[in-house]
């Protein structure tokens, strides 16, 4: 998408470019809703890991918690500082109050969801993207039927 946006251009007022209409549109839909998918799939992979970890920075500093947290909160190629610090990260980039505020800005900077979708409508109508696509469609209809693909190229 981003190199779309900067390759595939078109031009505008006093000699310069900008991304084709139809790419920003759709970024414009993607980017409002890419943050929730990012957040998922951190939480498919890593599961409740985040949440398990030291109260605050401060017990890493009382010498009397070093062996217990040297021993339950290492990870493969980490040692336990080295893990806490990611895991504090992750946290606060995915659930913290700052990443739940910027979660709502992410989903609504360009727009609502609706007004982002009839834009893109709106504009794929201006450009004629519609009828190409309604080709496409009725392309695919047309070579194919009840029994499956007409020309047998995916068999």
């Amino acid at each position: 998408m981003t190199t779309a946006m900067v390759n595939d251009t078109e031009p505008n007022i006093g000699g310069t470019v900008v991304p084709k209409l139809q790419t920003a549109a759709a970024n414009r839909i993607l980017m409002t809703n890419t943050w929730g998918r990012v957040r998922e799939i951190f939480e498919i992979i890593l599961a409740g890991a985040p949440v398990y970890t030291i109260s605050s920075h401060l017990d890493l500093k009382q010498p009397d918690l070093k062996s217990t947290i040297d021993k339950y909160f290492r990870g493969t190629g980490l040692n336990a500082h080295e893990r806490i610090k990611l895991f504090k990260m992750i946290w606060d980039a995915m659930y913290s109050e700052f990443a739940g505020r910027n979660a709502v800005y992410e989903r609504n900077y360009a727009g609502n969801q609706d007004q982002q979708r009839l834009d893109a409508l709106r504009w794929a109508n201006m450009r004629g993207d519609t009828d190409r696509y309604k080709d496409v469609v009725q392309q695919s209809l047309d070579d194919y039927d009840l029994d499956g693909w007409k020309q047998g190229y995916l068999d």
